[in-house]
């Protein structure tokens, strides 16, 4: 389990990384009526990567490398053409994405303090599917876990992980003023603040990052 583990989990911290949503759970916490918005973000998240992890993990347990433990030519295809993608997407935020810096707190506050639950829960399954980068980095991360010839109970334990990561954005703020209280709060505040203005800087360094890694894990292994 621990080199399964040990594999998937560069993939997922890059998979944690959504400012999107984590501007969108923000933005709930600090509003009214905390408490069913986050829950409904959560949520509306969560199905979005539940569904994404099944279809993955059905797909992906239907080739030929499936439980054989061996990382063969398909695991690093995979990861070869995941990192073009998220060199393709690094390029499109440099070139013409910082258009985009600060666009979804204005475009989420007009009607945050009118819109329900339910809206929330919407708005955080559109971003969902709509979160490219994780999702490419979700992709190989689970086909690694369908090669992995390790006990059922260990491929569910790194599966839950890495859900937990793809998550992570928005259930760490509302956990994170449950436990801190006031102080986490200035924390994460002034985290939203720098990923709000420089959203599309960071995400284009991130995914120019671990589209490097992807693209030569996947040429040292096909060579």
């Amino acid at each position: 389990m621990w080199q399964l583990l040990a594999a998937v989990f560069p993939l997922a911290v890059g998979a944690a990384f959504t400012p999107t949503l984590f501007g969108l759970q923000m933005l709930v916490v600090s509003g009214p009526q905390r408490r069913p918005r986050s829950l409904a973000v959560i949520l509306g998240a969560a199905c979005v990567f539940a569904v994404i992890f099944a279809l993955g993990l059905l797909g992906l347990s239907q080739l030929p490398d499936a439980h054989t433990g061996s990382a063969g030519p398909r695991v690093f295809a995979v990861e070869l053409l995941a990192g073009v993608v998220l060199l393709a997407v690094s390029g499109w935020l440099w070139l013409g994405g910082r258009r985009l810096d600060g666009r979804v707190g204005q475009k989420l506050s007009g009607y945050s303090e009118h819109a329900s639950p339910v809206s929330f829960a919407g708005v955080a399954a559109s971003m969902s599917v709509t979160d490219v980068s994780s999702i490419v980095l979700v992709i190989p991360a689970l086909h690694l876990v369908t090669v992995s010839a390790a006990p059922v109970w260990a491929d569910a334990c790194v599966i839950a992980f890495l859900f937990a990561c793809v998550l992570l954005p928005v259930w760490l703020p509302p956990v994170a003023l449950r436990v801190g209280g006031d102080r986490a709060a200035r924390v994460l505040d002034r985290m939203h603040a720098v990923l709000m203005r420089n959203e599309a800087r960071v995400m284009g360094l991130l995914t120019a990052a671990f589209g490097v890694v992807l693209f030569g894990r996947a040429v040292a292994g096909l060579a």
